[in-house]
């Protein structure tokens, strides 16, 4: 779903959308030493941006709900600034080409985060139920 919603958004997204996006991975960049709550507040709200600038309502309000669902094994799982560099790196190349209207970088830079997420929640919860 968030790659879909990077697709779209790319033909669909407007400076104002770009403009909250650069914010957004602005304050993720400005706490991944540490205040790892308003690092992943603000990844969120990026993610819903991108959601909202898909101009799907449908979409939107499933990714809310995902979103949701996984916000509390997202926020126990980013607990060092390596793994928080990493998503801003990403992050960035998701923004780069929602910037240049390009729905396929989109698609494969969300693709590309979307798979590095999964591995660190999923590391996560291996750990935890160890």
């Amino acid at each position: 779903l968030e790659v879909q919603a990077a697709r779209l958004a790319a033909a669909t997204s407007n400076s104002d959308d770009i403009a909250e996006l650069e914010g957004q991975l602005a304050t993720m960049e400005s706490h991944v030493d540490g205040d790892y709550g308003a690092f992943v507040a603000a990844d969120m709200h990026f993610h819903q941006t991108i959601a909202g600038a898909a101009d799907n309502a449908l979409l939107e309000d499933l990714l809310q709900s995902i979103r949701s669902l996984i916000r509390v094994w997202v926020e126990r799982g980013l607990n060092d600034s390596d793994h928080a560099r990493v998503a801003c790196t990403e992050h960035r190349a998701v923004l780069e080409a929602l910037r240049d209207h390009d729905a396929d970088a989109a698609a494969s830079a969300m693709s590309t985060h979307m798979d590095s997420a999964r591995r660190l929640l999923l590391g996560f919860l291996d750990t935890s139920a160890a």
